[in-house]
């Protein structure tokens, strides 16, 4: 075998290709090379696309990697959609006049409610800091002013985007061990 190869010196244990000498009848590895690695993965990204209306819901996503990401608003994503990037936590804001209250099955410690979500209260729901995903929820709603129906969305491991869901009803997969990566929630 004659010419070059390019690359990063191995150990002929990781896919390395061997540079063969010929000496006397008889061939052997001289060398092994490792081809270049790959640039490291994208770090995930928030595209919270357009917005449904402008009913003044707004909410937040902490995720894997990332921690915090920007606030959306009325059926934008919150966390991300093809990054592999788990789901750890939201802040949710609803418009005045409406009162909710969150369930969320998290990793390890079950389902957790979390009243009294209010317009400003801004109540961490989930956890941060400990590397727990969120698998399932269910947003219900308390008190209804502003006359419109509230409905979400997840996006899932394994799953992609599942069906719109009515408030008062969980969406996601408890006791499955797969995480929610994004979220929509609007009102209409």
């Amino acid at each position: 075998m004659f010419g070059t190869i390019e690359g990063n010196t191995g150990n002929a244990y990781g896919g390395e290709v061997a540079r063969m000498t010929r000496n006397n009848n008889a061939s052997y590895a001289t060398a092994f090379f490792r081809p270049p690695y790959a640039a490291d993965p994208p770090k995930p990204k928030q595209i919270p696309g357009s917005a449904y209306n402008n009913a003044g819901l707004k909410y937040q996503a902490h995720v894997q990697d990332i921690g915090w990401c920007k606030p959306v608003h009325d059926g934008q994503v919150a966390g991300t959609v093809g990054y592999s990037a788990r789901l750890e936590a939201l802040k949710i804001n609803p418009p005045k006049g409406l009162k909710l209250r969150v369930k969320v099955h998290i990793e390890k410690d079950g389902w957790k409610t979390f009243d009294n979500i209010v317009h400003g209260n801004d109540v961490v729901i989930g956890t941060t800091g400990q590397y727990k995903r969120i698998e399932a929820i269910e947003i219900d709603v308390l008190e209804n002013t502003t006359g419109m129906k509230l409905e979400y969305r997840v996006h899932q491991q394994n799953y992609g985007w599942k069906a719109l869901t009515p408030a008062g009803f969980p969406t996601g997969c408890d006791g499955q061990s797969l995480r929610l990566e994004a979220i929509q929630i609007r009102l209409v």
